[in-house]
């Protein structure tokens, strides 16, 4: 039997959505990554296995008994540029960069009406590869910062090549890239997730081969000998991850445990950080069915809504699980959580 830790267990937030929405949600397979819009009114879910992404329309209100989240509409969005989609990010609400794990990086626009529950074509407008002596390699996680003249950074984990590549992208100029270069390597081995602090001055890479997140800091050159300004600590084995919006916490998922680790930093981020909690998001019916090996069951995708409100994380066996923010941070007690609407539909 595998011991869950029971330190802490987080305040589950129940979906409001109608059957529909319900079945989406469990029929979307294998996921990996998840992001929540700019507006905050979509969230987005990468279907690995599927080749498609699958975009829930949101609401998200909050009151004195905390968030609530409802969701009575989906798209399901495939694409050319969406196969084997591990990683994504919205460029706007409308945009995405996809990450495809067994070829590039996609920018794709999603249709413009959205028709309830429905199926929808992303229109490919540019296809990152990079330069061959900088080219991506197995692309898994990325995110999407804005630069000064209307330019796009984006920062790709390279998974199996063991770097963190930069891409410098003109939205103007049809979303090329007219920048590329490996970014970061050091002490990297299968980097599986990466967040950039809201100040854009950190930059947190899951590092999956060595249990821990390295945080390089942006404020100085960054190059592939750049070392790591700090280490977060027994992280398991690390994938999604993200700053709150103050930047003085990171939450990191652990594939391998159905737990998510909060790490608190002391102005700034420098040093080593052992976890200041490790927070169970997984019940132990829900982990064991996706214990297929020791780097599995936990969950992988993990966004903050905009609001700052709301956690929210992916994996096969639980595509979608919502917590209240405030209650993870705080740590707050309480019994294991009442599965969602979402829940029943997956076990039925």
């Amino acid at each position: 039997m595998v011991e869950i830790p029971a330190e802490v267990r987080a305040s589950r937030v129940e979906l409001q959505c109608n059957e529909s929405v319900a079945s989406a949600i469990a029929g979307i397979g294998r996921t990996e990554d998840i992001r929540f819009s700019p507006n905050n009114n979509c969230l987005a879910i990468a279907g690995f296995a599927k080749n498609k992404l699958l975009c829930l329309k949101v609401e998200i209100q909050a009151d004195a008994r905390g968030p609530s989240v409802s969701a009575h509409s989906f798209m399901e969005i495939t694409s050319d540029g969406i196969e084997d989609a591990h990683g994504l990010d919205f460029i706007d609400d409308k945009t995405l960069a996809v990450a495809n794990r067994n070829a590039d990086v996609a920018i794709v626009r999603l249709p413009e009406l959205w028709n309830e529950n429905c199926h929808g074509t992303a229109k490919v407008l540019r296809r990152i590869s990079g330069p061959r002596w900088r080219r991506i390699s197995s692309p898994g996680s990325l995110v999407v910062t804005h630069s000064p003249f209307a330019q796009l950074r984006l920062l790709v984990c390279n998974n199996y090549a063991r770097r963190v590549t930069e891409h410098m992208v003109s939205p103007l100029l049809g979303y090329i890239s007219w920048k590329n270069r490996p970014l970061l390597r050091e002490g990297l081995h299968i980097p599986d997730g990466i967040a950039v602090s809201p100040d854009g001055r950190w930059i947190a890479v899951s590092s999956h081969g060595t249990n821990d997140v390295k945080i390089f800091d942006g404020s100085t050159r960054l190059d592939k000998r750049a070392k790591p300004a700090a280490v977060l600590m027994n992280a398991g084995y690390p994938h999604g991850l993200r700053f709150t919006k103050d930047g003085q916490f990171i939450i990191v998922a652990d594939a391998g445990r159905p737990t998510v680790n909060v790490y608190r930093g002391r102005d700034g981020w420098t040093g080593e950080y052992p976890p200041l909690k490790t927070i169970t998001v997984l019940d132990e019916e829900t982990y064991l069915r996706g214990r297929n090996n020791p780097l599995e069951g936990g969950p992988k995708g993990l966004d903050i809504d905009k609001s700052g409100r709301v956690l929210a994380i992916t994996c096969e066996e639980e595509p979608l699980a919502l917590f209240s923010l405030q209650c993870v941070l705080a740590g707050s007690v309480t019994s294991p959580a009442t599965p969602a609407v979402i829940g029943a539909a997956l076990r039925d």
